[in-house]
């Protein structure tokens, strides 16, 4: 974990910070606990700290304690004002605020980005992760708080002492090196997440081929690897890293938390598994190109680049709302609340053509439970997502933008302390002022260089129903039969127009995202059925039951209302519960079936119907109620309980 050289101010809020809390942070304890140590070597790390570590009348002023590490650094805790630090060799690797009020819009609020980017890109697919590097053990926390089962290696066995004596780490971590805990372990993980530095770089010996072929084995066939390092994009260690690490997998992306060539935050995320690029708006990080293999800039160019402070070069696709000056703005997809809203600025002749394309007298409603929520039918929605949530900003409009250009300025809505770019939400009215006032709530401005595309409602509809609608028609007949080879091939004819249509934007779109997540759940379930009798209904019933179940754990979608257009992925999940529903009830109901095969049906068969219940708006009793009755005729017959596990 690190933030930057103490100096470095502007670099704090970006990384190690405490879990979200709902009450004020808890006075700082005394410093009393004496925590064992969990120790590839317990003895020898433990006794060193003792030797090493000073008494508090040794140590200077701010300093409360301090220790050398194995490798010869300097480890110490200090006071800063109102912050609580910690510094290895005067470089910054966690902090926390010690007093003062709990405010909700403060960085130290937020959460760590690497954690955030990690769910953004698997969420409800991640459940184990290895990480390697402790600081403070706040990432290691909200992982946990995430519900993620979390193992740590720390190098530093005082930075463990440390992070439990003063930082109030509550968890166990391994004294080892990273490196090779990797390559001796075979314990395997849904995310491997690198956060360790040697100074302010990624110890080089992690992107040796011997490290990467380590750290591969030890993720999950959908897992991911995450890294985190302070540097400028044009850095060979970032080059380094993105070719060996990055390299070794099907799919990455970088992103950072500053602009241009300067020193900042940068996130490395791969996987073999498409990742789930429509939350990485969320995050206020920036897309930035990956190096070429080898390639880092010239010295000559860092240097034109930080006097010319390199703005950062960007490519958005949002819903096109007017102001109420009749200003131009770009509203991504947002599911939490406030929004990420950018002003359209550039040539005239580019500003004339986006407002063209944007009818007069348009309504552009939010989904925030506000007085300017309205029907999300009269929008493209369903096709980019985002609201729903209390107090979300999200301007929703019939036209979507795909451009791309350069991010001028980054702007405070409002002054005083908090995040910065975040639309503050405290004060009397202060929601209802933002939500009323479309310039109110932007974040910055993008100088636009060119129109992707632009598409409004009668053309999306068109799409649909001209091209996408008979593929799905297709893929949903396949899979009723639990023919998910020739689904998938329906659905992967579907993301082939979308691609023409929507080219490299198509993965940030909810209507193409969800699409890609079934294509992969239908293919990786095809062709599994060679059993015959009872035994081959229930292969075919557990083979869509496995569908289903990993496009809902792949995808873990936004929340849609129900005023909301339907969403193309809808029907085919829904074909895969009634082919996963018929099988398990054909074999229930089948004499020549075995007690324990039918049993196993019977649990599977309530778990579906769970799920259908769960799928029935409230109020409908016509529908719900023998729904109801089926689950409690098949408890009571078969002495069965919904089966919680994933499906055979």
């Amino acid at each position: 974990m690190i933030l930057g050289a103490i100096a470095s101010g502007s670099l704090l809020a970006a990384c190690d910070r405490p879990p979200p809390q709902p009450e004020r942070p808890p006075t700082p304890k005394p410093i009393a606990s004496n925590a064992p140590i969990a120790s590839a070597n317990p003895s020898a790390p433990e006794n060193q700290i003792q030797k090493t570590q000073k008494t508090q009348k040794d140590l200077p002023p701010g300093v409360i304690a301090e220790a050398k590490g194995i490798s010869g650094s300097l480890i110490r805790v200090e006071e800063a004002d109102e912050f609580r630090i910690l510094t290895i060799d005067g470089v910054l690797h966690a902090a926390r605020r010690n007093r003062g009020e709990y405010n909700p819009f403060s960085p130290f609020a937020d959460g760590d980005p690497m954690v955030r980017l990690l769910l953004a890109a698997r969420d409800a697919g991640i459940s184990t992760a290895l990480l390697i590097g402790l600081g403070s053990g706040a990432t290691a926390t909200e992982l946990r708080s995430a519900g993620k089962k979390v193992d740590v290696v720390e190098i530093e066995p005082a930075v463990i002492d440390f992070a439990k004596r003063f930082f109030d780490y509550k968890g166990e971590a391994v004294a080892a090196d990273g490196v090779e805990h990797l390559k001796q372990g075979s314990k395997t993980y849904d995310a491997v997440i690198l956060d360790a530095f040697a100074g302010t770089k990624l110890p080089s010996r992690f992107v040796e081929p011997s490290a990467v072929a380590a750290l591969k084995k030890r993720i999950n066939r959908r897992g991911v690897a995450v890294v985190r390092m302070l540097a400028r994009p044009s850095d060979p260690d970032v080059s380094a890293a993105v070719n060996g690490i990055g390299g070794a997998f099907a799919h990455r992306r970088l992103l950072a938390s500053g602009a241009g060539d300067e020193e900042q935050n940068i996130y490395l995320i791969a996987s073999d598994a498409p990742l789930n690029l429509i939350y990485f708006n969320e995050l206020s990080l920036w897309p930035i190109p990956i190096p070429a293999a080898g390639a880092p800039s010239s010295p000559e160019g860092i240097k034109a680049a930080l006097l010319s402070k390199a703005p950062q070069k960007i490519a958005l696709a949002g819903y096109l709302v007017r102001a109420e000056d009749g200003s131009l703005s770009l509203d991504l997809p947002h599911w939490e609340m406030g929004s990420r809203r950018y002003a359209l600025r550039g040539p005239d002749e580019i500003i004339k053509e986006l407002d063209k394309r944007l009818p007069r007298k348009t309504k552009f409603v939010t989904a925030g439970d506000l007085s300017t929520d309205g029907n999300l039918a009269t929008t493209l929605y369903a096709m980019l997502g985002g609201g729903g949530v209390k107090l979300s900003l999200v301007r929703f409009s019939p036209v979507v933008a795909a451009v791309s250009g350069t991010l001028r300025e980054r702007t405070e809505p409002y002054a005083g302390p908090g995040k910065p770019g975040e639309v503050d939400l405290s004060g009397p009215g202060r929601p209802t002022k933002l939500a009323k006032g479309i310039g109110d709530g932007v974040r910055a401005e993008i100088v636009i260089e060119k129109i992707h595309f632009t598409i409004d409602l009668p053309a999306w509809k068109s799409l649909r129903q001209g091209t996408t609608r008979p593929f799905v028609a297709r893929a949903v007949a396949a899979a009723t039969k639990g023919q998910l080879g020739q689904a998938a091939v329906a659905v992967g004819e579907i993301l082939g127009a979308l691609d023409k249509k929507l080219g490299s934007f198509g993965p940030r779109m909810v209507a193409y995202d969800e699409l890609l997540v079934m294509h992969e759940a239908l293919s990786a379930n095809a062709n599994q059925n060679t059993t015959a009798g009872a035994q081959n209904a229930f292969d075919r019933a557990a083979a869509c039951d496995r569908a289903d179940n990993a496009f809902r754990l792949g995808y873990a979608s936004p929340l849609y209302t129900p005023d909301s257009q339907s969403r193309d992925v809808l029907p085919i999940d829904e074909a895969l519960l009634a082919c996963a529903e018929r099988g398990y009830s054909a074999v229930v109901n089948d004499p020549t079936a075995g007690g324990d095969l039918k049993t196993k049906a019977a649990a599977r068969l309530v778990s579906v119907l769970e799920d259908k219940l769960f799928e029935i708006p409230a109020g409908q009793d016509t529908r719900s109620k023998p729904v109801e009755a089926q689950i409690q005729a098949l408890k009571e017959k078969f002495g069965v309980k919904a089966d919680d596990k994933p499906p055979p």
